[in-house]
């Protein structure tokens, strides 16, 4: 049987988290880089998510010109962050918990899509998906009478039209404007997790 994993000490998430902090902070965008590549690893530990949250908001939701014209390296790597952060708990801090947060998050995924670099873009569009599917978990959960369950989805209280049309319009104009075929399937992918979740409730 294999062994459970054990949780690092709340010394070394301490150090962890301070270090992320303080860094994130320190570095120009330029230099970001480095952090970015270590921190999209660490953050699949639930718990150094939880104490790297403030962080990680300041990080995706900036909406600073340099770092959306920063290295491409840099551009993927935070892309990637975000996506490993949508797959902890820590989802409705960036997608619901705050509006100022979401909107600012949305505008990062929303201009990467339509980067004109195709790694960003198929980047986004995992990021996209990943969205998509936090939407659709939380309907389904609702179908299933399970809403007023501790689901890591959207919920009733939370749901937003015009923010899902916002994001359903970039995801289709990033389809027309595709020309790549290697690209095509993940956007696609995108598109699809949106129907489902849109139809969820039917």
């Amino acid at each position: 049987m294999e062994k459970s994993k054990t949780p690092p000490s709340p010394v070394v998430v301490a150090a962890v988290s301070q270090t992320i902090s303080t860094l994130a902070v320190a570095l120009p965008a330029s230099s970001l880089f480095p952090l970015l590549d270590i921190w999209r690893l660490a953050i699949l530990e639930p718990t150094t998510a939880s104490a790297t949250l403030a962080p990680l908001v300041k990080a995706v939701t900036s909406t600073d010109e340099p770092l959306l014209s920063s290295p491409r390296a840099t551009v993927l790597t935070l892309l990637r962050l975000a996506t490993n952060a949508l797959g902890t708990s820590l989802s409705r801090s960036l997608l619901a918990a705050d509006s100022r947060t979401r909107a600012a998050f949305t505008s990062v995924l929303v201009q990467t899509l339509l980067h004109s670099d195709r790694l960003v873009r198929v980047a986004a569009a995992s990021l996209a998906f990943n969205v998509g599917a936090w939407v659709q978990k939380g309907r389904v959960a609702k179908v299933k009478g399970e809403e007023d369950v501790a689901i890591d989805g959207i919920r009733a209280g939370e749901e937003d039209g015009e923010w899902e049309v916002e994001l359903v319009s970039a995801v289709t104009e990033a389809l027309a404007n595709e020309e790549e075929s290697e690209d095509a399937g993940e956007f696609f992918l995108c598109a699809r997790a949106y129907h489902d979740s849109d139809h969820g409730e039917r």
